[in-house]
């Protein structure tokens, strides 16, 4: 059995710390890790009844459901090779790999699901991936590893699907308020702008560097008061820790954007391939978009949700027209060209980088939109 190790998810503890609410589960976890290029062979015995599968849960079982077990072993050469996180908004990937709509266009792929941010981008900059589905203010670190990278495609925006959360009051800290974000990448701005509307300045807050999946660890162990996370992390902590949100992505339309973020070694070597992915995707997405209730059930069972759970509440995937519209828009909320200049101007004034573009066409190519 092989899959994409992913890592065992802060809230599989939480429920089992907690199995007197959500039922018994027995649970036997056996990892046995080979180096094997950039997968791990990962060897799970699980017994425990379906039925009382919780959603947390199955960060830990996508271990075993990973799409990389389709054609990742035996499948033709040359496979376009992508990297997501748990994120609603990259699940067309996972709706048009199902559909067949690679495969009609003649385009093997292969994904890697993880939560570790670090882990996807290193595979990205090493090229051991050749796409990459990431925040647009997180792939200018990618830009600087290599100033080839480009944006091919708007993914989607988030539209209330990041949020700011709490567990305890603001009021009763007298000391500068610890925010844990991902720093010198999308997550600060997006504090920033909470700061801005908020009236709070750098002497208020202290930054702490934190992931999104993060987010539980640090609220429990206090080593912040305000976490800053994303679907599905916002709606499980506010669910399985009694959280509260304070600030989200509606309040900060076009900041938000995901992108797909392709390496320049492949854009150069296989330019008709890219422009088959995007559409593959983008058929993916409208489908979803026309059939929810199928694809909400797909999904729903592919990533072990409990039924009726899945939801892009808070996101606002891009279809074919969006994704002109955004590439020819110059000046509008939703250019990709406004949003990339946000944060190539933030950037440039904390000297983030060493390297950062001139302007946003440096970083941005709308030349393989189907």
């Amino acid at each position: 059995m092989f899959a994409y190790w992913v890592g065992v998810d802060w809230v599989l503890k939480e429920t089992l710390e907690k199995t007197g609410r959500y039922g018994s589960i027995n649970l036997e976890v056996v990892l046995t890790n080979f180096n094997l290029t950039y997968t791990e062979k990962v060897l799970i015995i699980v017994d425990l009844s379906p039925m009382r599968m919780t959603a947390p849960l199955r960060f830990f079982m996508m271990l075993i459901l990973s799409s990389s077990l389709h054609g990742a072993w035996g499948a033709p050469s040359d496979p376009v090779k992508v990297g997501i996180q748990l994120w609603p908004g990259y699940y067309p990937l996972l709706i048009a790999q199902h559909k067949g709509f690679f495969k009609e266009l003649g385009l093997d792929v292969e994904y890697v699901l993880s939560e570790d941010y670090q882990q996807l981008s290193g595979m990205f900059n090493s090229k051991k991936i050749d796409l990459f589905c990431t925040p647009l203010g997180d792939g200018f670190a990618l830009y600087d590893h290599d100033p080839s990278s480009k944006v091919v495609m708007v993914i989607n925006e988030s539209v209330g699907g990041d949020a700011l959360l709490i567990k305890h009051p603001l009021a009763k800290v007298k000391r500068p308020i610890k925010i844990g974000t991902n720093l010198d990448r999308f997550g600060e701005l997006f504090v920033r702008q909470y700061m801005k509307v908020h009236d709070l300045h750098d002497g208020d807050v202290e930054f702490i560097q934190q992931q999104g999946s993060q987010a539980l660890d640090f609220l429990r162990s206090q080593k912040a008061d305000i976490v800053h996370t994303w679907e599905p992390y916002v709606s499980e902590l506010k669910l399985y820790y009694g959280t509260t949100s304070i600030f989200d992505s509606s309040q900060t339309p076009g900041l938000i954007i995901d992108a797909l973020f392709a390496n320049g070694s492949f854009l150069q070597a296989r330019p008709k391939d890219m422009k088959k992915f995007i559409s593959g995707w983008l058929k993916g997405a409208a489908w979803w978009l026309a059939n929810r209730k199928e694809g909400d059930e797909y999904l729903e069972g592919k990533l072990l949700l409990l039924p009726g759970t899945l939801s892009l509440k808070g996101i606002k995937l891009f279809t074919l027209k969006d994704n002109i519209n955004a590439f020819q828009d110059q000046e509008g909320s939703r250019s990709i060209y406004n949003s990339a200049n946000i944060y190539r101007e933030f950037f440039a004034y904390k000297q983030a980088f060493g390297q950062i573009p001139h302007s946003a066409s440096d970083i941005v190519t709308g030349e393989y939109l189907p």
